[in-house]
């Protein structure tokens, strides 16, 4: 018995549309588990996991012929393996523009995979063809799938690409009207991590400022993360944006602050070269002199920045 299951689960694996027509011919069951034992296992030219039925073996070779048949015989979709992985996420999973175009037919299948969960982490199909780099899967579910659903740790798909680092997946995203303006359980975000890995495509010039001053539980801005990377450019791009260079992080430094007393860090000498004269009259308003507006003002760069009394030259 054992060995008879091994060849069929071969034939889909294989997917062998011709042999099924003739194995349904014969009056066999359209939904046998694959039950092997470890031993046998390791006798299988490739890995199932164990309790998956005849749509989880057929969507590793992703032949719709055979899908389509394994369908219309009637072998369950929502029927899960061992790994608790519905058969139907698992055509997903290797889905091509062929198979798209069958489920596309099939509405009881677009609706399970619409509202399906992931038992554990409570993501949707966008949330799990991201955190496995799933490109087709993810414009797959991209079509079907709700783009602000939050998983069980409060993760939206653009947030769990953050921390993915799915840049292409980020844009994308956000192009289909993504909310950025929700954060992680850190405070941060989208702009925060964009900051962090310079992906400077994901900030545009349709985003209101304030997104750029957002502070997480550090008290940093993306504009502070970015200095504090030396993507002066990225930063830049940001303060054209109107992004505030004076935000105070919780160790009590500015974006400003960290270029004016770091002289060494990378591309910081042309960052101060473009952006100084520009934030002069801000840094000034932050630390006005005492005395009639006529008065001339020395101050003196100290190691923690300007000096805050400024010394009143007669």
């Amino acid at each position: 018995r054992n060995l008879s299951i091994r060849a069929v689960f071969n034939h889909a694996i294989g997917g062998d549309t011709n042999y099924f027509r003739t194995y349904f011919k014969e009056g066999n069951d359209p939904n046998i588990r694959y039950t092997l034992t470890e031993k046998e296992l390791h006798k299988m030219r490739f890995k199932l996991v164990p309790q998956s039925n005849l749509l989880h073996a057929a969507s590793i070779s992703g032949c719709v012929s055979l899908l389509e048949l394994l369908l219309d015989m009637g072998v369950r979709f929502e029927d899960v393996n061992a790994d608790l992985q519905p058969a139907a996420v698992s055509i997903v999973e290797n889905v091509t523009l062929s198979t798209v175009r069958l489920l596309g037919k099939r509405k009881e299948v677009i609706e399970f995979l619409r509202n399906y969960k992931e038992p554990l982490a409570g993501g949707n199909l966008l949330h799990r063809a991201i955190a496995q780099d799933r490109l087709n899967a993810f414009h797959f579910a991209l079509d079907i799938c709700s783009i602000e659903h939050e998983d069980t740790f409060g993760f939206t798909p653009l947030l769990l690409a953050c921390v993915c680092k799915r840049e292409v997946m980020i844009e994308e995203l956000l192009s289909m009207g993504a909310d950025f303006n929700k954060a992680d359980k850190d405070g941060k975000l989208v702009f925060h991590y964009a900051a962090l890995n310079n992906w400077q495509n994901v900030f545009r010039s349709e985003y209101p400022a304030k997104c750029y001053n957002a502070v997480d539980i550090d008290g940093d801005t993306p504009l502070t993360i970015a200095v504090q990377n030396n993507n002066s450019h990225l930063a830049k791009k940001m303060l054209d944006g109107g992004a505030d260079a004076t935000i105070v992080n919780r160790k009590g430094f500015s974006a400003i602050q960290s270029l004016i007393n770091d002289p060494s860090r990378e591309n910081g000498a042309l960052f101060r070269e473009e952006r100084l004269k520009s934030l002069q009259k801000e840094i000034d308003e932050m630390f006005p002199a005492p005395g009639i507006m006529s008065e001339r003002v020395l101050c003196r760069d100290i190691s923690r920045g300007r000096e805050r009394r400024p010394i009143i030259c007669v």
